[in-house]
């Protein structure tokens, strides 16, 4: 991503499209982000450009709008399914998409067309592979990633369900019950030594 260039961050406030809109903002580009109308000031505090409230209006829509008609040159959706389709339809000549999870769990059949009408490309990046392949490369990353956190150049993204920030909240399947789940981040990648 070059300074200039257009991102479209779907689930932007999420703690994933937290991160993307620190880097996108980063390295200089222009930022558009989803999220429900009551995320739009934390997107603002993370210096999100132009918020699109999903529930309201059509997403895509907003980006030819937005873009006069051009669209962004990369988007980044960890949402999937039919999210992902309609991502594509927002990007610009030669623009790239990254799928970087499911969380909609919908399908994830890509009809490419759009893809080869304008010289689009659509990547999926799994973490866990790059860790395996390219374990030297991850390891610089997330001592760049750390080195930047502790300089104050990127920020955390904090999130705790219930009362005790050390517990996260996990709802029984089959009971319909929530019950306290240990959370913890781990920032010492002990599977690549």
């Amino acid at each position: 991503l070059r300074a200039g260039e257009s991102v479209l961050v779907q689930a932007g406030s999420s703690g994933v499209g937290l991160a993307c809109v620190q880097l996108a903002k980063r390295a200089g580009a222009i930022v558009y982000a989803t999220a429900s109308r009551e995320k739009f000031k934390r997107l603002s505090e993370f210096g999100v450009d132009h918020p699109i409230a999903y529930r309201e209006v059509d997403f895509a829509d907003a980006i030819r709008e937005l873009t006069s008609g051009r669209g962004v040159d990369l988007v980044v959706d960890s949402v999937g399914g039919d999210t992902l389709q309609r991502s594509l339809s927002c990007l610009a000549y030669r623009g790239r998409a990254i799928s970087v999870g499911n969380v909609s769990r919908g399908d994830l059949r890509v009809d490419p067309a759009p893809l080869s009408q304008g010289n689009r490309s659509l990547t999926g990046v799994f973490l866990g592979a790059e860790v395996a392949f390219q374990t030297a490369r991850v390891r610089a990353m997330l001592d760049a990633i750390l080195r930047d956190l502790s300089r104050g150049e990127l920020r955390t993204v904090q999130r705790f369900h219930g009362g005790d920030r050390r517990l996260g909240v996990r709802r029984d399947r089959h009971q319909g019950q929530f019950e306290p789940v240990p959370r913890e981040v781990v920032l010492a990648p002990r599977v690549l030594d």
